[in-house]
Parts: C-alpha cells; sequence; structure tokens
C-alpha cells in the first residue's frame, strides 16, 4: 500500500510528493497505533491539499494580474507605435518643405540685385531694432 504525502516547503510555494511503502507487519498492538496513524496522515494530506488549493488559487490570481498589465502594456506600445509612425510621416513633410524653402532661397540670393535688396532689407531691421533697445533703455534709466 503506498501513501502519498504532499509537503510545502516555506517561502517557495513548491511542493513536493513523497510516497511511503509500507512494510507487511505483524497484527498485533502496533496494528491498532497504524490505523489512527492512517487517520491522522490523511486528515493532513487533506490540509496540505487544501493548502496547496488556496496558494494556487493566489497564484492563479497573481498570473491573472500579470497577464491584465501585460496587456495594457502592449496596448501602450502599440499607441507609441502609431504616434512614432505619425511623427515620421510629419517630419516628412517638414523635411520636404525646409528643402523646397531651401531651394527658392538659392535661387533668390543667386541673382544680384535680389541679394542686394535682402541685405538692404536686414540693415534696416537690424537698424530699427537698435533704435528700439536705445529708446526702451532710456525710458528704464532712473532720472538723476
Amino acid at each position: 500500500m503506498a501513501i502519498a504525502l504532499h509537503s510545502s516547503f516555506p517561502g517557495g510555494g513548491a511542493t513536493r510528493s513523497f510516497t511511503q511503502r509500507s512494510v507487511s507487519r505483524q497484527p498485533g498492538p502496533s496494528a491498532s497505533f497504524a490505523s489512527s496513524s492512517r487517520t491522522n496522515g490523511g486528515q493532513e494530506a487533506r490540509v496540505l491539499e487544501n493548502q496547496n488549493d488556496v496558494r494556487m488559487e493566489e497564484l492563479a490570481s497573481k498570473v491573472s494580474a500579470l497577464h491584465k498589465v501585460t496587456i495594457d502594456i502592449h496596448d501602450e506600445v502599440q499607441d507609441q507605435h502609431g504616434l512614432l509612425d505619425q511623427t515620421d510621416r510629419t517630419m516628412g513633410v517638414f523635411g520636404g518643405r525646409l528643402q523646397s524653402t531651401t531651394r527658392r532661397f538659392q535661387t533668390v540670393m543667386a541673382q544680384a540685385s535680389t541679394r542686394q535688396t535682402c541685405y538692404l532689407i536686414l540693415g534696416l531691421l537690424l537698424g530699427l531694432w537698435v533704435i528700439f533697445y536705445l529708446f526702451r533703455m532710456m525710458r528704464q534709466s532712473p532720472e538723476v
């Protein structure tokens, strides 16, 4: 006859099964002790089985929670991937427009009269900025 005992180890939650083979014994006073130990062993086995069931339920709930978190991470990664694709397309359009503008600017600057006009406009803007800055400094200075 084989008796299966389940033993759980603290901290790990792992269980192991041990099998004990009984040796045929002579009937006698120890026979009543053996039957009572089998009853206690059966109760202990039920208690250990109940503990295993509780731990299995805890493990199942943790696995379920981990599965939900994993799905949420996957969804977030998919959203971020979509945003990166959209940003890539936007930057591609922006790069094309910038190249077009650069070509137009180079065409305009290639002509000597246009270049002189651009320098004149830049000089006027710089002069206006200097005048504005001077007036602003005079307004902020305390009168003596």
